[in-house]
Formats: C-alpha cells, sequence, structure tokens
C-alpha cells in the first residue's frame, strides 16, 4: 500500500507573522499595483516630457545667472564646430573658457551652443568673451556665456510631445482601459487582479537590491576622490602646490587603473600649514614613476582648509566621466526591473 503524503505549501512572508489572509492580499495588490503605476507614469515622463522641462528650465536658469550674476571676462582656451552649417548660417560650437573664480583661481568650464555669426570668428582661440558667474546655483549651473540663450527647438519639442502622446494613448488603450474593464470598472475590482504573490516578492527584492546598487554607486563614486560637493572647490576653492609626504594604492581600481592616496602638506595663502590626503587614479604605464612624484595641484577651501580635492587637470579622466557612467548603469538597471515587472504582471492579468 503506499501513502501519498502532501507538502504543505510554502508559507507566504505575510502567513509567517499570522497576518489576515485578507490583509496578505491587498498588501500583495497594492504593492504591484504601485509598481505598476509608478513605472507606466514615470518613464513616459522621464523619456518624453522632462526634456522638454529640461529645456524651459535651462532658460530660466540662464535668465536668472544674467540678471543675478555678475559680469567676468574669459579667454577661449579651445574651440571647435560640429558639422556643416545649417541653411540659416549657424553652426554647432564647443568652446573652453578659462576665467577667474570668485577667489580668484583661474578655472575653466565648456559651452555648447550654436554660433548665429560663425563667419565672424568670435570664439577663436585667444579671443576674450563675456560671462555672468553666479555665487548661487541656478538650475545646476554657476556661470553662463553673454548672448548664449538657448533658443527654444519647436520641432524639437512638436517631436518629444507627439511620442509621448502615441505613448500615452497606447498605454491607455492597450493597457489601462482592458485592465479596468476586467476589474468591472471598480476600483477595488481591479486593483485586487494585482494580487500576484511572485509578482510582489519580485518588487520586494528588485527594490532593495536597486535600492543596494544606487547606494553602493554612491559609495563609490566618493571612493574614486570625487567630492559630491566638487562646485564649491571648484568655484570658491583656492589653488595650493603640494608636497607629497608619503603615498600608498588604495587596493581599488577604475578601468583597471590603481587608484593611490596621497598624504600632503601644503600652505595657505594666509600662511597656514595644512596636512591632508587625496586620492588619484594613476594610469597603470605610469605607476612605475609615482616615486617621481614630489608635488600635486590641489584646491582647498579658504574658510576650511583641510577640505581638499584635487584640481580638475589633475583628476583623471575616468574620475570625471566615472560618476556619468554609474548614472547610466543604475538608470539601464531600473529600466531592465520595470520591463520585467511590466511584462510579468501585464503578461499574468490581460493574457
Amino acid at each position: 500500500m503506499y501513502h501519498i503524503i502532501a507538502k504543505a505549501p510554502l508559507k507566504s512572508y505575510f502567513e509567517v507573522f499570522n497576518l489576515p489572509l485578507t490583509f496578505t492580499y491587498m498588501m500583495n495588490a497594492y504593492l504591484v499595483f504601485g509598481a505598476v503605476a509608478l513605472i507606466l507614469i514615470y518613464w513616459p515622463y522621464r523619456l518624453f516630457l522632462r526634456p522638454i522641462f529640461n529645456l524651459f528650465k535651462k532658460q530660466k536658469a540662464m535668465q536668472r545667472i544674467v540678471q543675478e550674476g555678475m559680469p567676468i571676462e574669459g579667454e577661449v582656451v579651445a574651440s571647435q564646430y560640429f558639422g556643416a552649417p545649417h541653411s540659416n548660417g549657424t553652426r554647432k560650437i564647443r568652446i573652453t573658457v578659462a576665467f577667474n573664480n570668485f577667489v580668484g583661481t583661474r578655472i575653466q568650464e565648456k559651452f555648447r551652443f550654436f554660433d548665429t555669426q560663425p563667419q565672424q570668428n568670435r570664439y577663436e582661440v585667444g579671443k576674450n568673451v563675456k560671462l555672468f558667474l553666479s555665487d548661487e546655483t541656478i538650475g545646476g549651473k554657476k556661470v553662463t556665456l553673454a548672448g548664449g540663450q538657448p533658443k527654444i527647438n519647436v520641432k524639437f519639442i512638436a517631436i518629444f510631445l507627439s511620442l509621448f502622446t502615441v505613448v500615452a494613448y497606447c498605454i491607455y488603450t492597450f493597457v489601462i482601459q482592458p485592465i479596468w474593464l476586467r476589474g468591472e470598472q471598480d476600483l477595488d475590482t481591479t486593483i485586487l487582479l494585482f494580487d500576484q504573490p511572485t509578482a510582489a516578492l519580485l518588487v520586494m527584492i528588485y527594490g532593495s537590491v536597486i535600492t543596494f546598487v544606487f547606494l553602493l554607486f554612491r559609495f563609490l563614486g566618493a571612493a574614486m576622490g570625487m567630492k559630491s560637493n566638487w562646485g564649491d572647490f571648484k568655484y570658491h576653492g583656492k589653488q595650493a602646490t603640494a608636497s607629497i609626504t608619503h603615498y600608498a594604492k588604495t587596493g581599488m581600481r577604475i578601468n583597471d587603473n590603481p587608484q593611490v592616496k596621497f598624504d600632503i602638506t601644503f600652505t595657505t595663502d594666509n600662511g597656514q600649514t595644512v596636512s591632508s590626503s587625496v586620492k588619484k587614479v594613476i594610469d597603470e604605464l605610469e605607476i612605475g614613476r609615482i616615486h617621481e612624484m614630489k608635488h600635486i595641484d590641489v584646491l582647498y577651501l579658504p574658510d576650511n582648509p583641510q577640505k581638499v580635492q584635487l584640481t580638475e587637470g589633475a583628476l583623471h579622466t575616468s574620475t570625471v566621466s566615472m560618476p556619468k557612467i554609474l548614472d547610466g548603469v543604475f538608470r539601464l538597471l531600473v529600466f531592465i526591473f520595470s520591463g520585467v515587472v511590466l511584462g510579468m504582471v501585464l503578461g499574468s492579468i490581460l493574457s
């Protein structure tokens, strides 16, 4: 005689804590429903509406900098045109301008815009240009080029609005309306359609992973030696040549190049001797000559000289670009997570 032994189903995380079954269903449903709603709202906004808002935000920020900032002069140290001239004669250009920050340190800023009169060679290397410098960060910027107001591209706005309209129509027609009808046009019944324990568990796991990755990337950005308040050093920092007293590898490698921690000493403008440390990524081919490094250029804050940052020229290119790369990777992970959750939930409800 054979005995059939039925295995007890694995308890859910709600049953472990003896939560009511109705509460379990509702928590699953609300969690999954909230995640799906957030995804359907966020990505159309992020991809199609935010670029338009940023365009107007940038224009307003530049207008405020011109109104509230102080006029200064800068020198063009690099200039490059891109592409052929447009039918109206304008041409896209990128220039690098050197100017003094608020405490007299020479810094550089890049500008990309359309030159309306390229035949006049106004932005050749060595030419002086007028800038406006604001003590307050406005729209993520402190400096703008005089006469460099961004032009509102009507065609650009029309294209993105059209894409947003098409995507919104498709979401409503093929997702929202069918789900609403399956839920008998009742909100509570519709939300209960999202009662999917597997999807709820996936949302919590992915949410935890995304949070961990976000914190990890923030830590990596700080560990690479790029301070989060880099703008304070750039616009308010004094430059000094520091003597290297000791160096050692940190054990971190960025783009297969080792990071080195330097113990340094330097003297401020008022004669104060400061001891501090900075981290710098060294090319693998140059690591053998690191003992030849005796000095390094740094920026310090006059009101707190213990806070030190490498000058922009001394930073390794990977240190400058890595935060943007990490940000792109993070957004890609969130996008993949969104696609997996949407595919699982909508496939189950609409199939």
